[in-house]
């Protein structure tokens, strides 16, 4: 028998367990127990611009970059209230680099499945508000889908690496955000994206359309 564990903590640390058996007795036994403990350096290099030096085993340093794999674009997303956001580019998409904070439909028009308070991660609205016909996001943008949340995280490298990139651009370090999709499940629930990197990262999961979560926007192709 060969038992192996792998968990991951905040996407830098990781425990690793093993055990081995050969459930033989006498000579012939042979049981092997482990538990180890790393460090991700990949994903200690966080900020764009942002230097941080390593000592090695022969007492020298090296200095290490990391580049986001997003393009900053200069031009600003105003919503129907006047709030401004910024934008990024990967992958061919072009995301919000905030989230939604508009207390407005585009015709102007009260959204009324919404937090009342801003939280540091936009406001909160109900799946209603997301699939509303007034369209919740600016002219231009839309509520992206499961799948162009999937395209978005091949751009990154996949799920194991994705949530390292988010940190930073999408969201701040150990907080944990919910992001709803437009992809609607059944009658009582829709899909979302929950990223926590304390633990597993990035999740798809589906939840009921009542709950409050924030919206990042994509702009139409």
């Amino acid at each position: 028998m060969y038992f192996k564990i792998f968990y991951p903590i905040k996407n830098r640390y990781v425990v690793e367990g093993l055990y081995a058996d050969n459930f033989s007795n006498g000579s012939k036994a042979s049981r092997c127990l482990s538990l180890g403990f790393s460090y991700r350096f990949i994903n200690a290099e966080k900020y764009e611009g942002q230097l941080k030096a390593f000592s090695t085993s022969a007492g020298t340093t090296i200095n290490v970059a990391k580049k986001s794999p997003f393009i900053k674009l200069s031009d600003t997303v105003v919503d129907v209230d006047g709030n401004k956001y910024t934008s990024l580019a990967l992958g061919g998409q072009v995301w919000m680099a905030e989230n939604l904070v508009v207390t407005r439909y585009n015709d102007g028009s009260s959204i009324q499945d919404m937090s009342k308070d801003i939280s540091e991660n936009g406001r909160k609205y109900t799946w209603t508000a997301v699939n509303h016909e007034r369209k919740l996001c600016p002219a231009g943008w839309h509520v992206p889908s499961r799948n162009d949340w999937i395209s978005l995280i091949n751009s990154l490298g996949g799920m194991e690496v994705a949530g390292n990139e988010l940190e930073g651009e999408f969201t701040s370090e150990g907080k944990v955000s919910t992001w709803w999709t437009s992809t609607e499940k059944d009658s009582f629930n829709a899909h979302c994206i929950y990223f926590k990197n304390q633990s597993t990262g990035l999740v798809f999961t589906i939840s009921q359309k009542t709950n409050g979560f924030t919206v990042r926007c994509l702009r139409d192709y």
